[in-house]
């Protein structure tokens, strides 16, 4: 059509395409198993470039999905010092689930076999397979219009963004907020945001709103008030979505699509 935008043939089509199913929340890693062996440092720099880190895990619930997971892992600590970290933003360590023998004073980096959920300690420089992960949730701390914020999450890895028809096959978009657990992680991930709403993936468009991946909309009571604009999430109160004009200019929340596999080989 002439004088049509890309992105608006990609809201358009969103209009005559039936919704897309969501069977995971927002919290299920993404885990990538790299079947060669690395130092650790050297699987960090593996990670980082292909994923997202070394696998985190924060606590009890991710332990138990992580039992899967062989290899080094993303906690480390520097020499003389006794706090462990994630590799993740070198966040402390407030979980940790060592076998009894473990941590040893003279090691410095974690991993773990398969089928267990304790860990083991080593020196950073022995050669181990690893595991990658990929972070679902990535707040954007840019502040951009809602269109302009769908092309930023749009072109995260290297996806045309010139072809409306290829909407469905982008690696991220803006985030879908299906569960009422989505909605409440999603306002954890946005506590550091430098503005008080963020834009999610929501649109009113053609008398109903509708998720830009192609998700329904199921609000269960949770449906913004406003009948036009986009939708975004508050950082404080209640986890609801509320409506803003879309040429305001917010932070906002990518987030990565579920692949066929959650759990692959590395890249």
């Amino acid at each position: 059509m002439k004088g049509t935008t890309p992105l608006m043939l990609t809201l358009l089509l969103l209009l005559h395409l039936p919704p897309v199913c969501v069977a995971e929340n927002l919290r299920t890693p993404q885990y990538f198993y790299c079947g060669f062996s690395q130092t650790w440092w050297s699987a960090r720099s593996y990670c980082r470039q292909h994923h997202t880190d070394l696998v985190t895990i924060s606590g009890q619930a991710d332990n138990a999905q992580a039992v899967r997971v062989h290899g080094w892992i993303g906690l480390h600590r520097g020499w003389g010092d006794p706090v462990w970290r994630w590799s993740r933003g070198n966040q402390r360590a407030n979980f940790t689930s060592w076998e009894p023998s473990h941590p040893q004073d003279h090691e410095h980096c974690a991993f773990k076999y398969q089928g267990q959920t304790v860990w083991e300690s080593d020196q950073c420089n022995t050669l181990h397979t690893f595991t990658c992960w990929n972070e679902r949730l990535i707040l954007v701390k840019e502040n951009k219009t809602w269109e302009e914020a769908l092309e930023h999450c749009r072109t995260m890895e290297d996806q045309d963004p010139m072809d409306p028809m290829a909407y469905n096959s982008h690696r991220y978009n803006l985030a879908t907020l299906v569960t009422a657990d989505d909605h409440h992680y999603a306002q954890e991930k946005i506590q550091e945001a430098t503005t008080d709403t963020v834009w999610t993936g929501l649109r009113f468009l053609a008398g109903q709103w509708r998720w830009v991946g192609g998700e329904a909309a199921q609000f269960e009571g949770d449906c913004p008030p406003d009948g036009r604009g986009c939708g975004v999430l508050q950082k404080k109160g209640p986890p609801h979505l509320q409506t803003e004009e879309c040429t305001h200019k917010l932070n906002f929340l990518c987030y990565r699509r579920t692949p066929t596999s959650p759990d692959s080989t590395c890249s």
